[in-house]
């Protein structure tokens, strides 16, 4: 029983600690950017890939994370509101701040091939 007791504390311990760093970022990240999360560009933690916090174009009202990499947009995610779009990006590990990744990757040789090879296979 005692064994069982400890691994519990040892669970809720490790979990308040992961919402402590996980606030803790996120207050940094509003930071850096003027306290909106909207802007916000952040790296993978693991791979070669991005997010954005946008307002989304589609659904007044929503916000987005919109993923990209290094040849383009890759997908994206709908929250109710900047805040919650930020807490999922982070909780998929994008908590890079990366200030201008978005305009730096868009102007590169990848990122242009692979915007033509779409259109020129859609046409």
């Amino acid at each position: 029983m005692s064994t069982d007791i400890n691994l519990y504390r040892s669970t809720i311990s490790d979990v308040n600690n992961a919402l402590i760093e996980r606030h803790s970022l996120m207050k940094s990240l509003l930071q850096k950017n003027g306290g909106d999360p909207v802007g916000l560009e952040l790296k993978s933690k693991f791979t070669d890939s991005w997010v954005i916090v946008l307002s989304d174009a589609s659904q007044e009202g929503c916000f987005r994370i919109q993923h990209y990499d290094n040849n383009g947009f890759s997908g994206h995610q709908t929250y109710s509101s900047a805040l919650k779009a930020l807490e999922e990006g982070i909780r998929q590990h994008f908590c890079l701040y990366d200030k201008g990744s978005l305009n730096r990757l868009s102007n590169s040789f990848a990122w242009d091939y692979d915007i033509q090879h779409v259109f020129s296979c859609s046409t």
